[in-house]
């Protein structure tokens, strides 16, 4: 039987519990998935009791502020990883669908058949709560495709780094994407095992970056047929890195940004911490739209409907 780890970086967040319950129980094989998961926290006798009542849960507890940044998280709870078939990278405000497990492995068994090694990724439909803490959670067929507003147009420009929203799409077939998902991204083991983690990638950045060393270690992108997965956006009143420790964030920040503008601008091939040899950087800007020297985008990028 097909296992899954689950990796989630947790900072001072109150719905990881109910992220861990929500995949767990509506899991079809919930005794096949696991958790890693890396919490910054003010409370941490209170994950020590929880995690007794989730034996495929495993959980570093650490003081807030001592670990900056999602990749840094993203390797500390990868820590957790056993050899398991396939891996979700996901937040901790999250929540699945009905069998989401044997659904998501059966897509990507398909479109890896199809497309060769690939990565399920979006920005998925957001779910909320109501005014006494109760799930909302819509049903929805559709899938999420890229595209970029003004706001995001600039902030390429300006700082060499792209970023997108996502807008809903009704679609029989995978999609291919230009970019990973923080949130959301699906695949196997050996993919993360050959395009891992980079502890110098700090936030914003980490997308992009993901997305071309996935490629260019020879994995397709592609966005979902549907949705599995549900993402809890701009929740109000909740506790940022970057407000509780504003020097940690701005200093990282911006050394993050240079890291990563570096290494996409002048083609770095370093399997550890750069890009990989399977396929180029030129081919990843042709594909996508994006050209990283020239901080030029193709209309179709913009847009969203190169891949369409």
């Amino acid at each position: 039987m097909s296992t899954i780890f689950i990796s989630i970086p947790c900072y001072q967040d109150p719905e990881i519990w109910e992220t861990v319950s929500s995949f767990y129980n509506n899991a079809t094989n919930p005794e096949n998935v696991y958790f890693g998961i890396t919490n910054q926290t003010d409370s941490p006798e209170l994950h020590k009791e929880m995690l007794l009542k989730f034996p495929n849960v495993q959980m570093h507890i650490l003081e807030p502020g001592s670990l900056p940044g999602c990749q840094p998280a993203r390797l500390k709870s990868h820590e957790f990883y056993d050899g398991q078939d396939y891996y979700l990278n996901m937040d901790s405000h999250m929540r699945a669908v009905k069998d989401w497990d044997s659904r998501l492995i059966a897509e990507l068994n398909e479109t890896n058949f199809i497309y060769g090694p690939s990565v399920l990724t979006g920005y998925v439909a957001g779910y909320d709560k109501d005014e006494y803490g109760k799930d909302i959670i819509p049903e929805v067929t559709y899938t999420t495709v890229f595209r970029m507003n003004e706001k995001n147009i600039n902030h390429f420009i300006n700082h060499g780094i792209p970023q997108f929203i996502s807008f809903p799409h009704e679609t029989n077939k995978p999609i291919p994407s230009p970019y990973i998902s923080g949130h959301f991204f699906f695949t196997t083991g050996q993919a993360v095992l050959d395009s891992p983690f980079v502890e110098d990638v700090f936030f914003t950045e980490e997308e992009i970056f993901m997305a071309v060393r996935f490629f260019t270690a020879g994995y397709n992108l592609f966005q979902p047929t549907t949705t599995y997965v549900y993402h809890r956006y701009g929740r109000n009143n909740r506790r940022l890195f970057w407000e509780d420790f504003p020097e940690h964030w701005y200093e990282n920040d911006k050394r993050s940004r240079d890291f990563v503008n570096n290494v996409l601008q002048n083609n770095i091939i370093d399997p550890k911490k750069g890009l990989f040899n399977k396929r180029t950087l030129d081919e990843f800007e042709e594909y996508s739209g994006i050209n990283f020297r020239k901080r030029a985008l193709s209309d179709s990028v913009i847009k969203g409907t190169s891949y369409l």
